[in-house]
C-alpha cells in the first residue's frame, strides 16, 4: 500500500465524478441518507467563503484489474471518504440545486472564476480493497462509523453483496432491491421510501443490519445469534449462502412486504423485528409454511403488536411470566417490560423465541391465514408403486388401467395448500398437469360433465 497527496481544483473535481472516473458512492460505503440539499449547500457555502471542506481520500484503481471488474473499466477512483462532499460539487456544478438563491451559472463571473480555481487537498491511495476498508475505518475514528457500516465497506464480500442489493440500487450490480425497500420520487424531491416509516433510507446502512439478521436466521432456519459479530463474521468469512437460504430470506421478505402492504401500514424497525422473530419461529415449527391470507395475518400480528408492546394499557402491564433469558437463566417479568428489552437483542436465541412465543399466544388460531405444509412434496418411488399396487394398477382418478411410467403422486389438496401425503392417490400425469389445486373428487367429476372424460362408473360412487 503507498498514497501521494496532492490538490486538485474544483473543477477538475466535478469533471472526473460527472464523467464516472470518480466513484463518489462506491458499494463499500455509506449510502447517501441526505432527504434534500441542506448539507450540500452547507458544503458549498464553506467553498463560496474560504473554509476548509477538509481532505479527499481516493482509492485509485487504473492498475487494480479486479475492482475495474465490479466498477468498470472507465473508473479510475473510488472515494474512500469524502464522498457527499464530491457530491455536492458534482451537483451544484450541474445546477441542481442553488446556493444562496444562486445556481453555479447565475454566479457572478468574477465569483464563479474564483470558485472554479478552489484547491482541494487530496490523498490516493493505491490499495486493496481489505486495506481501503481499514483506511475508511482509520479515518472515521473522530467522526464515529457504526457496526453496520464498518462491516459493509467489504465491497468485494459476496454475502455483503446479498445483503445490499436487496435494500438499494447499485449501478455495479444492475439488480432492484426487494420491493419491501421500494423508494419513490415526486415532484423532483428526493426519494423517500414506501414501507418505511419516516423519510430516511437505509440511513447508517440500518436496512442492511435488518436484511443480514434475516439472513442470519434463514441459514439456521430459525432463531440464531444475530448480534453484530456474528454479522461480521459471515461478512468476512464471506460465508457460502446456499439457494435454499437465500430462498427462505426472500419468502421472509416477501412476506413482510406483502403483510405490510396488505393494511397499508409502514414498518419501523421496532415492528420488522418482531415480525422476524414471529416469521423465523413459524419457519422452526415448519420449514415449509405458508401464509396464505396477508391481509388476515396482518390484522391479527398487528393487533397483537398493540397488545403486547403498544402504547395503550393492556393486560400485559400486569402479567408476571416466568421467561428464558439464556440457556441456564430464567427470570420474572411483566410481558411488556420484557418485550420492550427482548426484541432488539438480536444475538440472544432464547429471548427472540420467548417474544415468538407471546405474539402466537395473544394471536391464537392461525389456520385461516396459515398453511403448514408437509415437508415432503411426494413419496419414493417404491412407495408410488406400492401405492399403485394398493389401487389395481387402475388411476385414482378415472379408474382406467396406469402404467407407471405415466404414474404420478397427486394430492387430494394441493401441497401449497396444505395437503398431507396421507391424502394423496396416485394419478395419471396428464391429470396432474391439469387439475391444478383442484380436489380429486371436483376434479373427477369436473372430467366427465365438462370435458367428457371416460371415468370409470365406480370411481364416481365413493372418494378415494
Amino acid at each position: 500500500m503507498n498514497y501521494v497527496t496532492t490538490q486538485y481544483e474544483i473543477t477538475t473535481i466535478a469533471h472526473l465524478a460527472s464523467t464516472e472516473q470518480l466513484n463518489p458512492d462506491p458499494i463499500g460505503q455509506r449510502p447517501p441518507v441526505d432527504q434534500g440539499w441542506t448539507t450540500s449547500q452547507q458544503i458549498v457555502d464553506s467553498l463560496i467563503n474560504g473554509f476548509s471542506i477538509g481532505e479527499l481520500t481516493l482509492r485509485d484503481i487504473r492498475e487494480d484489474e479486479e475492482a475495474k471488474g465490479i466498477y468498470g473499466a472507465g473508473v479510475k477512483f473510488l472515494v474512500i471518504d469524502g464522498g457527499h462532499r464530491i457530491r455536492a460539487i458534482r451537483d451544484y456544478i450541474a445546477g441542481r440545486f442553488a446556493w444562496n438563491k444562486l445556481k453555479y451559472n447565475e454566479l457572478g463571473e468574477a465569483e464563479r472564476a474564483r470558485f472554479d480555481k478552489i484547491l482541494i487537498n487530496v490523498t490516493e491511495y493505491k490499495c486493496t480493497a481489505a486495506e481501503a476498508t481499514e483506511i475508511f475505518r482509520r479515518l472515521n475514528i473522530s467522526t464515529p462509523v457504526n457496526a453496520m457500516e464498518k462491516i459493509m465497506a467489504n465491497d468485494q464480500s459476496q454475502v455483503a453483496k446479498e445483503i445490499r442489493i436487496r435494500t438499494r440500487f447499485y449501478r455495479e450490480y444492475g439488480i432492484e432491491p426487494h420491493p419491501l425497500f421500494e423508494t419513490v420520487s415526486k415532484n423532483g424531491m428526493p426519494e423517500r421510501p414506501v414501507r418505511w416509516a419516516g423519510a430516511s433510507i437505509n440511513e447508517r446502512r440500518v436496512w442492511d443490519r435488518l436484511v443480514a439478521i434475516a439472513l442470519i436466521k434463514a441459514a439456521a432456519k430459525g432463531h440464531a445469534d444475530a448480534g453484530y459479530p456474528a454479522i461480521e463474521a459471515m461478512v468476512e468469512a464471506d460465508q457460502k449462502l446456499s439457494d435454499k437460504t437465500l430462498d427462505i430470506l426472500d419468502r421472509f421478505l416477501n412476506d413482510a412486504n406483502l403483510v405490510a402492504k396488505s393494511v397499508s401500514r409502514e414498518f419501523n424497525p421496532r415492528i420488522y423485528s418482531m415480525f422476524a422473530h414471529l416469521w423465523f419461529e413459524l419457519l422452526s415449527l415448519n420449514i415449509e409454511f405458508k401464509i396464505s391470507d396477508h391481509k388476515k395475518f396482518a390484522q391479527k400480528f398487528f393487533k397483537s403488536l398493540a397488545h403486547l408492546a403498544g402504547v395503550k394499557s393492556t393486560k400485559y402491564e400486569d402479567d408476571y411470566r416466568e421467561f428464558q433469558m439464556d440457556a441456564n437463566k430464567f427470570e420474572k417479568e411483566f410481558v411488556k417490560k420484557f418485550i420492550k428489552n427482548a426484541y432488539k437483542n438480536f444475538a440472544n436465541i432464547y429471548q427472540q423465541r420467548e417474544v415468538a412465543k407471546l405474539f402466537l399466544e395473544d394471536m391464537g388460531d392461525l389456520k385461516g391465514c396459515v398453511v403448514e405444509r408437509e415437508k415432503k412434496r411426494s413419496e419414493t418411488k417404491n412407495n408410488i408403486q406400492d401405492m399403485l399396487a394398493l389401487q389395481d394398477y387402475k388411476c385414482a382418478i378415472d379408474g382406467n388401467p396406469l402404467e407407471i411410467e405415466h404414474a404420478i403422486f397427486g394430492h387430494d389438496t394441493s401441497w401449497a395448500g396444505g395437503g398431507k401425503l396421507d391424502d394423496a392417490a396416485i394419478i395419471r400425469d396428464v391429470h396432474n398437469r391439469n387439475m391444478g389445486t383442484m380436489p380429486l373428487d371436483a376434479y373427477r367429476k369436473y372430467l366427465v360433465s365438462v370435458e367428457g372424460y371416460p371415468v370409470a362408473p365406480e370411481m364416481l360412487e365413493s372418494s378415494i
